[in-house]
């Protein structure tokens, strides 16, 4: 009989990505698609609808931002994914409104950690988080749950997830700093058309036009999610923490 838990591996011939599906869900084909082929479909079904929606607005697609060279892990130069201005506007200079749409990769891996769920910050589990992040080098455990029960910490994983993270507080400064507000939209309500993504993501817009033209400093839009606001469960709230970064929850 087969094991309904176990994972199947496939890889996008598109991409050359490979990702994991359960086997039960494969079965009933009842599974995402590449990773890179979701994204890609998700932040072309928000361009198309700001095109749409906002006739009197230009928009380009991954135009380049700041550099996270020797910034948490970083690599190389960002990008955004979708730019706007209103027609008329210098389309040399620096865009009105930086739209992002986010992929699910902002959160804490560990099991015990998140079914324990803390409402406060400071707590040992955090603590051992914090540490980590400021040793980008340490093999060590990042836990002390006890040890008859499984942690299912996935340290590759969560330095991903917390890289991604501090990339998205650099661009968020960047963007700030020159006047330019961002709209964050939630990828996995976007692909799934829930969450009201559309609703959220016009209701962003209309308070970064609105500040701008009351000469207000420009600030962040986050979806209200847990992904983005919970602290005991986010890389992206946490780090965070303590920022002069602008936000608001849509």
């Amino acid at each position: 009989m087969t094991n309904q838990k176990a994972k199947l591996k496939l890889r996008c011939k598109d991409h050359d990505t490979e990702f994991v599906v359960g086997f039960h869900n494969f079965i009933r084909r009842e599974w995402a698609s590449c990773p890179e082929c979701t994204a890609y479909v998700s932040e072309e079904k928000v361009f198309l609808f700001l095109r749409d929606s906002y006739p009197g607005w230009v928009f380009e697609r991954g135009l380049i931002g700041p550099s996270t060279i020797g910034v948490g892990g970083g690599r190389g130069h960002t990008r955004f994914d979708i730019a706007g201005w209103p027609k008329g506007a210098d389309l040399t200079g620096n865009p009105h409104i930086y739209t992002e749409v986010d992929g699910p990769q902002r959160k804490w891996t560990c099991v015990e950690c998140m079914r324990a769920r803390p409402q406060t910050t400071g707590t040992q589990q955090q603590q051992q988080h914090k540490q980590l992040e400021l040793n980008n080098n340490s093999s060590s455990t990042l836990h002390s749950h006890d040890a008859t029960t499984s942690t299912d910490v996935d340290e590759k994983e969560y330095r991903f997830n917390r890289e991604l993270s501090v990339r998205d507080l650099v661009k968020e400064k960047w963007a700030l700093a020159k006047a330019s507000a961002v709209v964050r939209v939630y990828q996995p309500d976007v692909y799934a058309n829930s969450g009201f993504w559309q609703t959220k993501l016009m209701r962003g817009f209309r308070l970064a036009n609105k500040a701008r033209a009351t000469g207000a400093a420009a600030a962040v839009y986050i979806p209200d999610l847990a992904a983005y606001t919970d602290e005991s469960s986010s890389v992206y709230a946490q780090l965070h923490l303590g920022t002069d970064v602008l936000a608001f929850r849509l």
